[in-house]
């Protein structure tokens, strides 16, 4: 039976409620479009991110043997293995070349594209980073021949090979290469003034030892493998300790291979989802009703029920093929509004535009189904609508007794006996009534989950930076224990004009021994942690930062204490260290730590002189702290804290890694940013950060954030109040014929506004309780997903109970205006 004439017929007769439904549909499809593409955007770019700064590899093996590499290449779970051998550094002056032999996999492993040339394949060439040929004067033609000497200190089961008077052995290689190919120069080489050659894997095995051949090899495991149990194993079956291998969990982190980043997709998708299910089922269900006695003639004439529950269906269909396309275009556009405000933001990183197919065609799905579900339950109850019921206008009468209750005095003593009649009103039809706070208060959910999650994403102040000081010295990327700021460097800061206080820190990096008891036993679990068990000593070892702090540093620091005291003068003479407990970091939740307890720091220090090759210590836990000023890197370690006179006795070099700098007197700051500048030039590594130049571009990021945030609540917002307006607008018009009695039995004009206002009120009152209910269960929920550690969604919820009752007001205002304008007669009459 044809029916699509009927429908087209039904769409222009109803054009207004029609496009409601379709702005429904645009709306969902267009923010899950929008979802999408941006996450897409963001995990693709945080990849490639990964890949040029970290490489592209799962985990990574160190100072192995052949033979170990060449179990792991015959391991089924290895999709492909990267090898490099370190031949040795040339240094020129104040810059080195750090000449590596590496597989031909390695590149494909690690960002190294080329200017001009090819990469080396025969054993006499090379490649070298660009900027290094030209620092040096070195012709950059490929073919052109470079002599090199080369130096390198022979280890032995991770520890330098040493002579009789103990001074390590040096080897020395001397060989002239052909310029293959000339490199891009990789990020953050400039400032450590360490350039890379690379040659062919094979060179270096023949120009050095045998005996003295140890490997890096870096693995690209197959998706189906879980990453610890296979490094476990490997671990086992060579023998190898905890300090041989290391998991790249940044790779991890921005592939989304957690159950975190796939839950919060999910989520989304899925609160949008239902949200537009709500608008558009309530929308579906509340026209059957209005089109009741149109079935019945239907039926009289012959369709089945068959006929009509695809009649509905297909208008559900129509109305999809006709808002799909314009979500998905303008999730595309708003995706790319979105993207170039992003790609402000990551400065440093370039952020990837990608325009999937998939996310497209997963977006229209979506939209599709939304569609169905939200026509099925309306379409099966249009089928069954009784023919002679129908007609005779028997079919949607309910009589609902409504129970005394507690609260029915209140609303009469507080609204009148309009007041009353409008709420028993609500009730009279049970189920219209039920539908349509569930619609409502799922866009209320909604609104207040999502503005909760984004309004309380980490984003930091950017004057936090600058807080001690307004000039800030540090050594960037690299921590070798030689590159640092001297006393003398500092004093002459001093002597600059103006200058109120230098603030320096040491630095050493190394591994935390804790006792088992002094963690949680699932901290080996998380992928976020970074750390590895001795089963020998039963043992936990965790990577550090390990700062040293001046005394006006750890005055500072005493009103971050949470547990413990700082003593200043007992710190310096003591082995006393503070522990960090930010809550950004995830070690922080695993440890059991208290004060008083005994721990062991492993640090390392320096790769060149046996004496501080590795140095362990045991420490007193002191206190804790909840945040770190003077921060140096943030990265996922454990962070303890000494007197800058403690890490003097482990380190050899009395140099510090970062100075704060405060002034007095702002109209100086060029003269003294002019002499820190040249402070850090002459230092291998060092930066100079300005709060004048850097926290402008800072807040302009911040405000980027914000632009995203707030764009996204937007679109959630506009869902919100159309289903609200779509809702409010569809129960009155249904209800044409009813107002028509209440006019003919006695209300006035007046009456009938107040109590279409006063039914909208309670409309919002009960739906906005409910979705405050269940908003503040779902809050908990990404609380605890996400770990925020502070924070309500007060705020939220009360934008959202104000704007529901102020737009379902609003809603009903135009509708109800042109009702009781109508004849009484017509409006008894009316049938849609």
């Amino acid at each position: 039976m044809k029916t699509n004439k009927l429908i087209m017929q039904h769409l222009k007769k109803q054009p207004k409620r029609s496009i409601s439904i379709i702005l429904s549909i645009i709306l969902a499809v267009c923010l899950i479009t929008t979802i999408g593409i941006i996450g897409e955007c963001i995990k693709n770019s945080a990849i490639e991110n990964v890949k040029r700064t970290r490489g592209f590899y799962h985990l990574q093996y160190k100072n192995i043997t052949k033979n170990n590499v060449n179990y792991i290449q015959n391991i089924k779970q290895v999709d492909k293995v990267g090898t490099l051998l370190l031949l040795g550094y040339c240094n020129n002056g104040n810059s080195s070349l750090n000449i590596q032999g590496v597989s031909d996999n390695y590149f494909d492993m690690f960002y190294r594209p080329l200017i001009k040339g090819k990469y080396p394949k025969k054993s006499n060439e090379i490649c070298i980073d660009e900027w290094y040929l030209k620092k040096l004067n070195i012709p950059t033609q490929i073919g052109q021949k470079i002599p090199l000497t080369l130096n390198k200190i022979l280890m032995k089961d991770n520890k330098p090979v040493l002579k009789k008077d103990k001074i390590p052995i040096m080897h020395k290689t001397t060989q002239t290469f052909i310029l293959s190919g000339i490199l891009k120069d990789k990020a953050g080489s400039k400032v450590d003034n360490t350039a890379f050659g690379y040659v062919p894997l094979k060179t270096v095995e023949n120009l050095l030892p045998k005996n003295y051949l140890y490997y890096y090899s870096f693995l690209q495991i197959n998706k189906n493998t879980d990453i610890n149990t296979l490094k476990n194993k490997i671990d086992v079956n060579l023998n190898l300790g905890s300090e041989n291998s290391e998991i790249n969990y940044n790779l991890i982190s921005a592939s989304g291979e957690n159950l975190k980043s796939k839950i919060a997709v999910l989520i989304l998708t899925l609160i949008v989802s239902i949200a537009a299910i709500a608008v558009i089922y309530n929308i579906f269900n509340m026209s059957i009703i209005d089109r009741i006695k149109e079935f019945g003639i239907l039926r009289c004439i012959g369709f089945r029920p068959i006929h009509i529950k695809n009649l509905v269906i297909k208008e559900g269909l129509l109305l999809s093929i006709i808002g799909i396309p314009i979500g998905l275009f303008l999730g595309l556009l708003i995706s790319k509004i979105v993207y170039l405000k992003v790609d402000q933001i990551y400065e440093q990183q370039k952020i990837l535009f990608i325009f999937s197919n998939k996310i497209l065609i997963f977006s229209a799905l979506i939209g599709l189904i939304t569609v169905l579900l939200s026509t099925l339950a309306p379409s099966k109850k249009a089928s069954k609508v009784s023919p002679i019921e129908a007609v005779c206008g028997t079919k949607n009468l309910e009589v609902n007794i409504l129970k005394k209750r507690k609260w029915h005095k209140l609303i009469k003593n507080t609204f009148g006996n309009i007041g009353m009649i409008s709420y028993k009103n609500l009730w009279r039809n049970k189920k219209r009534t039920k539908v349509t706070i569930i619609s409502l208060s799922t866009t209320i959910i909604l609104f207040i989950t999502f503005s909760y999650f984004v309004t309380h994403m980490p984003v930091s102040n950017p004057e936090q930076y600058f807080k001690n000081g307004q000039f800030k010295l540090q050594i960037e990327r690299n921590f070798i224990p030689q590159n640092g700021y001297s006393k003398k460097d500092i004093e002459q800061i001093k002597l600059l004009p103006d200058i109120e206080n230098v603030y320096e820190m040491k630095f050493l990096t190394g591994n935390a021994l804790l006792e088992d008891n002094f963690v949680k036993k699932d901290i080996i679990k998380d992928t976020y942690v970074q750390t590895t068990k001795d089963e020998t000593t039963n043992k936990i070892s965790t990577p550090i930062s390990f700062k040293g702090y001046n005394d006006d540093m750890l005055k500072i620091l005493r009103k971050n204490i949470v547990k413990g005291s700082i003593d200043i003068n007992k710190m310096k003479k003591e082995p006393i260290v503070l522990i960090g407990l930010d809550p950004s970091k995830k070690i922080s939740k695993y440890l059991n730590l208290k004060v008083g307890d005994i721990i062991t720091l492993n640090v390392t220090n320096d790769f060149k002189n046996e004496k501080f090759y590795k140095k362990e210590q045991k420490f007193i836990v002191g206190g804790f702290v909840d945040k770190i000023p003077f921060s140096l890197i943030h990265n996922q370690t454990l962070d303890i804290i000494a007197s800058n006179d403690i890490l003097k006795t482990l380190c050899p070099y009395d140099n510090f890694k970062r100075l704060d700098i405060k002034i007095e007197d702002p109209s100086k700051k060029d003269y003294v940013f002019s002499h820190l500048q040249k402070t850090s030039n002459k230092i291998s590594g060092s930066k100079l950060y300005s709060f004048y130049e850097d926290v402008a571009s800072l807040k302009q990021a911040k405000r980027n954030i914000n632009f995203l945030i707030y764009s996204f609540i937007t679109i959630i917002a506009l869902i919100a109040i159309l289903n609200i307006i779509n809702t409010m607008n569809t129960s009155i018009i249904v209800r044409k014929n009813e107002f028509g009695i209440m006019r003919a039995v006695g209300f006035t004009k007046e009456h009938l506004k107040k109590s279409v206002l006063l039914e909208a009120l309670f409309f919002a009152i009960l739906s906005s309780i409910l979705g405050i209910l269940i908003s503040g269960i779902s809050c908990s929920f990404v609380k605890v997903l996400f770990e925020i550690q502070h924070g309500t969604p007060a705020i939220p919820m009360i934008i959202a109970f104000v704007l529901s009752t102020f737009i379902s007001i609003i809603a009903v205002l135009v509708p109800i205006k042109k009702i009781v304008c109508d004849n009484i007669v017509d409006t008894i009459r009316y049938v849609e």
